[in-house]
């Protein structure tokens, strides 16, 4: 069954994987405040931003689950929080550049040729800071600029097929039924 359905393995499994795994951690580090537990749930959380891009998603869920953690048991305080989000990007920026092999790792904003509305305008908006090294591989970046293009202009995308039926949008049940075969 497995090899049957490989083609439905992608980068959304080490994705789910490496999610599971640093919001486990994570909670264990929230009721424990082990440090194996902080550090193996900033490793994981860092793997999943390499394993695929839409887990960028991770940073805004990791931030609302921090302040709502800290303001539920009303002991938030901005110094702790600054002292455990600096180790958390210094462990992404690695893992990160480490995955792609410190490939232009510090390019600055001009550097790139964007696709992207959004960097587009990111650039223009930022023009104080456009000739700043970034600390991420020119790749990486990259890579999110496409996959924010391509899903904004559907280019790149193969056609959705099932049951005979060809598709450029979404199949409702794909999965469901493919699973069934």
């Amino acid at each position: 069954i497995v090899t049957a359905h490989s083609r439905l393995v992608t980068t959304d499994l080490l994705m789910t994987f490496f999610t599971v795994a640093a919001l486990a951690c994570f909670w264990i580090y929230s009721n424990s405040k082990t440090l194996n537990s902080k550090y193996l749930s900033f490793i994981s959380f860092s793997f999943a931003q390499v394993s695929k891009y839409s887990s960028i998603l991770l940073f805004p869920i990791f931030f609302i689950i921090c302040i709502a953690t800290k303001l539920k048991a009303k002991n938030f305080q901005l110094k702790e929080f600054i002292y455990n989000t600096i180790p958390l990007l210094l462990i992404f920026l690695f893992i990160v550049n480490a995955a792609f092999f410190f490939h232009h790792s510090g390019s600055s904003l001009l550097d790139y040729t964007f696709k992207s509305d959004f960097f587009r305008n990111l650039r223009i908006d930022l023009t104080v800071i456009n000739r700043l090294p970034l600390p991420l591989p020119y790749e990486y970046l990259e890579g999110i600029d496409w996959t924010i293009y391509k899903e904004n202009t559907g280019i790149g995308r193969g056609l959705n097929y099932l049951f005979g039926v060809t598709s450029r949008e979404a199949i409702p049940g794909y999965y469901f039924f493919a699973m069934l075969y």
